[in-house]
């Protein structure tokens, strides 16, 4: 499988390895977003060092994007925090500045993962209401 989920305290860690499909992305999301730990999340860590391609299409990214913004009504307090080389990361702030993806979720990126937990572990947890969609009868 070219993505593994590690679930911790609050987080988890999405490891991507090998090629990576648009499908893998987006299934890796909705098992997240699917989990019953997805409410307490503060924060998902997308790691894709490991990474050796993908075929991450536009029609992936709008899918990722409606899990994104459907997910926010049940946590809106995740930060995503993306991992990876060089090339990847200017790819991933490049797709995260055009819609879809743009204002979907604050999204935060980094070369190293000792980086990505030390900026983690420096600011405070998100305290965001959840939407009100009425009451249930």
């Amino acid at each position: 499988m070219p993505y593994e989920l590690t679930w911790e305290a609050m987080g988890v860690i999405n490891r991507f390895s090998g090629f990576v499909t648009g499908a893998d992305l987006v299934r890796s999301m909705e098992v997240i977003a699917s989990d019953p730990r997805f409410d307490d999340l503060r924060f998902v860590i997308s790691d894709r060092r490991e990474m050796q391609g993908n075929s991450i299409g536009p029609q992936d990214l709008e899918r990722a994007a409606a899990i994104r913004i459907g997910s926010m009504a049940t946590n809106p307090n995740i930060r995503v925090l993306v991992v990876a080389s060089e090339s990847e990361l200017v790819a991933v702030n490049d797709a995260l500045q055009r819609p879809p993806l743009i204002g979907s979720r604050p999204t935060y990126t980094f070369a190293d993962m000792a980086s990505a937990r030390n900026w983690l572990a420096g600011v405070p947890h998100l305290n965001n209401p959840r939407p009100w969609f009425g009451t249930l009868r």
